[in-house]
């Protein structure tokens, strides 16, 4: 089990517990899919199930964890954490403590007091945590640009990052679906020409 300490999203590895702080909800998507795909590519027979806390009714966990027939691994992605249901709180709890073999349970929190307790039982049980802030500032929203145009293997000027925060930086979905589709649809290095005729 990796020990207590915040990790980058890209440094969390499969674990019984993984417990993501999002401030950046498309970010915070993102980073569960991307340990959901490693699950799959470690063992593509992996089940996943998708519970949603606020929703949830008691003994949903338990099922969701429970041996299959196949005895494959599982992945159960709980989102919504800050408006858990108290029956939510009391099976995680109570899972947190003595979780099953094979399993990865992803808990999600997008900010909040609400689930505190269980917060902290996570975190004291030295599970893994990742903290995804809130991107603010033009400079972070560039510097995300930059990341997945390197991440594809591509280069893109200075202005042309410059221009596709100044037309999309209101939305951070929406600027990083942009560096998508530019990433698609240009060939070579992304100028200031390219984001204007996009």
């Amino acid at each position: 089990m990796a020990k207590t300490g915040a990790l980058r999203h890209d440094r969390i590895e499969l674990a019984p517990v993984v417990l993501f702080l999002v401030g950046e909800p498309v970010l915070g998507d993102r980073a569960v899919s991307r340990l959901i795909e490693r699950a799959l590519e470690r063992n593509p027979a992996t089940a996943v199930t998708k519970i949603d806390a606020e929703q949830y009714a008691a003994g949903q966990l338990a099922a969701a964890v429970g041996p299959s027939l196949f005895a494959e691994p599982n992945v159960v992605a709980a989102s919504n954490l800050q408006k858990m249901s108290d029956a939510f709180l009391a099976d995680a709890l109570e899972y947190v403590a003595a979780p099953e073999e094979d399993v990865v349970l992803i808990a999600r929190h997008d900010g909040g007091t609400r689930g505190r307790r269980l917060l902290d039982a996570i975190a004291e049980a030295g599970y893994q945590r990742c903290e995804i802030p809130a991107v603010k500032t033009d400079a972070d929203k560039a510097e995300l640009v930059r990341s997945d145009v390197a991440g594809a293997g591509r280069t893109m000027t200075r202005p042309a990052v410059e221009a596709l925060v100044d037309a999309l930086g209101r939305d951070v979905g929406e600027l990083l679906a942009a560096t998508s589709q530019l990433l698609a649809d240009v060939d070579g290095t992304i100028d200031e020409d390219a984001v204007r005729t996009y």
